[in-house]
């Protein structure tokens, strides 16, 4: 159980992989399609390019036949970390706390500068606004620990100031920042949330899954 009173959030940006390459409002009518490859399949695109049809994991032959429009870009991680880490020193004007989670977000101990902006609502509205004039779009997450305000923003929880294993409930343990091991042997044993998972004895998890699982529940609840 948590039983401080920190804050973090998290910014995530989902779409970091187009935005080093092309920053531009959603709603600019003016944007071209623009999609991400890996392996020569699209694994990352813009709100034009999903208007137009265009999915993930879709070859750039099917995608050019949907349109002739498309611009792409082969992924570039190096240069993805490094406008995640120019973005976490534009946070510093926020807190001095601040924390680069590759490989597309960034976690702001928050808790001391709540009264400067405000108060919670009026410093999110203040973050966005200052990325979106910056080009970036990031999905945030408010939680009494890192891990869960990582948690939080990946799959759009609200915002929690209390208890985190109840905010955390019903999260499925596949969203976890677990190996993909512990998420199959899990799902054999018929855990699919977290709320299964944290009633389980620690004890037991440690046996089966080691030290570091059980390391890494203590730190997402707190």
């Amino acid at each position: 159980m948590n039983t401080n009173n920190d804050l973090w959030l998290c910014l995530h940006f989902p779409l970091l992989p187009v935005e080093v390459f092309s920053r531009s409002p959603n709603d600019d009518p003016t944007i071209k399609p623009i999609v991400v490859l890996s392996r020569q399949r699209v694994a990352y695109l813009n709100k034009a390019a999903q208007d137009i049809g265009i999915k993930a994991d879709t070859s750039m032959n099917t995608a050019y036949t949907i349109s002739e429009d498309i611009v792409c870009f082969e992924r570039n991680e190096e240069k993805e970390f490094a406008t995640l880490a120019q973005l976490a020193q534009w946070a510093y004007q926020f807190t001095p706390n601040v924390t680069i989670k590759a490989p597309h977000s960034l976690l702001l101990d928050i808790n001391g500068c709540l009264k400067l902006f405000r108060g919670l609502d009026n410093f999110k509205t203040v973050i966005a606004s200052k990325l979106a004039s910056l080009g970036f779009s990031a999905t945030m997450g408010i939680n009494r620990t890192p891990l869960a305000a990582l948690c939080s923003a990946a799959v759009g929880l609200a915002d929690n100031t209390g208890e985190v294993s109840i905010s955390l409930a019903n999260i499925p343990v596949q969203h976890l920042h677990i190996e993909q091991a512990a998420k199959d042997s899990l799902h054999q044993m018929g855990i699919g949330s977290t709320k299964q998972l944290l009633a389980l004895p620690f004890d037991g998890l440690n046996r089966r899954f080691g030290v570091f699982f059980t390391d890494y529940l203590r730190r997402l609840i707190g």
